[in-house]
């Protein structure tokens, strides 16, 4: 009987270690893929938000934006991937295809009770309202993202981009 437990017992352990790796797999800790950032932005992007259209450049403030957040949470830009969807889908409830959206969102309630929003990263002069990234509700990054907004305003990091782009 001793021999059955030590055997079963040493069954279990490998199929736990055969189990763990270092690679997290798709949806691992909520991301939408494995060893990268998903980020959603409109189909149709403008200066100087986003230059030339093309968020992956890294150029125009939401598309900086974005990389100082994916960054204050480990991925390097190789690990960040962009993906075109509506803003209509975007703020729609329901599940999505991307870890966080962004695209001049201002925070309001009524917004809040579709998705998620993080605190802000922007607060508009012309218009007074703040602009956060958006999730979808009850997203298990939510939390984690708001963090490192808030981190990355919090070294002024927001500031100096805007002071850049806008």
């Amino acid at each position: 009987m001793p021999r059955i437990i030590a055997a079963a017992s040493a069954l279990l352990l490998a199929v736990t270690i055969a189990g763990c790796s270092s690679a997290p797999a798709p949806g691992k800790d909520g991301y939408v893929s494995a060893n990268t950032i998903t980020i959603a932005t409109s189909p149709s992007t403008k200066a100087p938000w986003f230059i030339d259209n093309n968020p992956a450049s890294g150029r125009g403030f939401e598309a900086a934006v974005a990389y100082a957040v994916a960054e204050d949470l480990g991925f390097t830009k190789d690990h960040v991937v962009w993906v075109r969807v509506s803003r209509t889908d975007a703020l729609a409830p329901g599940h999505k295809k991307f870890d966080f959206y962004l695209g001049q969102v201002p925070i309001s309630s009524k917004l809040e009770k579709s998705v998620d929003l993080s605190s802000g990263y922007y607060l508009d002069p012309a218009t007074g309202k703040e602009f956060a990234l958006v999730f979808a509700k009850h997203s298990p990054l939510t939390l984690r993202l708001t963090m490192a907004v808030d981190e990355v305003r919090a070294q002024g990091t927001f500031r100096h981009l805007a002071q850049e782009w806008l």
